[in-house]
């Protein structure tokens, strides 16, 4: 469970106090503090219900999720199918009435899509023949996934990836997709996966590298097939806002997709604010958290003025203390990159420093992203 800390300091005519919060997934606790009498007069907290499905723990949002996820999966689907149809129309390969007449249900029984994704791969294909293999490939454009070290985990993506290692030995001996769903036996039975089986997936290079054999060879037979056509083709042109190439895969993160999501400083006119997804947030969070942090010192008991060790670091006050900006600053100076396993921290004090967390070490992962 994550906890989000706060604390307000407030003024009015009766009273200087501090509001603290700690805010829960399904609590929110809460006190209020006497700055001037030194002594807390009340404090509770709320309890409520967990947002989530009680009978197998999923967000209540996820319905929501997975339906709007679908229609944006289905609305790009439909984008690319339109795009290669007014690629086709565009550079006169094919009229819209041919087109129709294709994808007429009742023709389907013309065109063996299976069969002309292999002869595109030697001979011509008719306007038509080639319009048939393209769309097959562009209807399904195989698997890719930037979460395959999380599917690995999963029962129904394990069988996937599995599924796409066995298909790699039937790719060495058809070389292309097409023509191993076309010939090999072990797809004698169905061409296309069923429900709970995953048995013929292949990833998204392999039709990739399929469908740039095919445009190829039918280069020799197309002038509207140029270089030029045949990248606007598979990966559009996302720069002047033509992302609807057959193969084009919208980029998981970059530079520019964040930016769009920062919001203005409210502090800085002018500025952007910080992207949690940076080093500078990490930063900005270590000397948060150390600025935060509270020791307690009891010189009697716990050390003597004369031990070298403290007085090197000149701890020498009793009582409630915070890391000094200097302090702070030191561990940031030997705060090493951030890496997916969190920062190692070295704050510069002594061994078995006390704190109110227990003790810290001269090496501490305060950044976990596990923790």
């Amino acid at each position: 469970m994550s906890h989000i800390s706060y604390m307000l300091i407030a003024y009015n005519k009766y009273m200087k106090y501090s509001l603290g919060l700690d805010i829960g997934t399904t609590s929110v606790g809460w006190s209020v503090v006497n700055l001037k009498k030194d002594r807390i007069e009340d404090l509770g907290v709320r309890i409520f219900e967990r947002p989530e499905n009680p009978k197998n723990g999923e967000s209540l949002a996820k319905p929501r999720r997975d339906a709007r996820s679908a229609r944006r999966r289905l609305r790009r689907h439909r984008q690319r199918l339109n795009y290669l149809k007014s690629f086709f129309i565009k550079n006169n390969i094919l009229t819209s009435d041919r087109i129709e007449y294709v994808l007429n249900p009742e023709h389907n029984h013309e065109y063996n899509p299976y069969q002309l994704r292999e002869k595109g791969l030697t001979e011509q294909l008719t306007p038509e023949e080639l319009f048939v293999a393209l769309y097959h490939i562009a209807k399904r454009r195989g698997y890719k996934s930037n979460r395959k070290s999380v599917e690995e985990k999963d029962a129904e993506g394990g069988r996937v990836l599995k599924a796409i290692a066995a298909n790699k030995d039937v790719l060495s001996d058809w070389n292309t997709v097409g023509r191993a769903l076309n010939n090999d036996q072990r797809f004698a039975a169905h061409k296309r996966n069923k429900a709970d089986d995953y048995s013929n997936s292949f990833i998204r290079e392999d039709f990739l590298r399929e469908i740039k054999q095919i445009l190829a060879k039918q280069q020799e037979f197309y002038p509207q097939l140029s270089d030029s056509n045949i990248h606007l083709l598979l990966e559009g042109d996302p720069e002047h806002g033509n992302d609807d190439g057959i193969f084009y895969q919208r980029p998981f993160m970059t530079d520019e997709l964040i930016n769009k999501m920062r919001g203005s400083c409210p502090l800085e006119k002018g500025e952007k604010r910080a992207p949690k997804a940076s080093y500078t947030f990490e930063m900005f969070r270590l000397a948060q958290d150390l600025a935060h942090l509270c020791y307690v010192m009891n010189l009697d008991d716990k050390i003597k003025d004369s031990d070298p060790e403290w007085k090197k670091h000149k701890i020498i006050k009793a009582g409630r203390n915070y890391l000094t900006a200097e302090q702070i600053q030191l561990c940031l100076d030997k705060c090493p990159c951030v890496n997916e396993k969190g920062a190692s921290v070295q704050t510069g004090l002594p061994p078995s420093f006390p704190s109110n967390n227990g003790r810290i070490s001269p090496t501490c992962s305060l950044l976990s992203t596990e923790n």
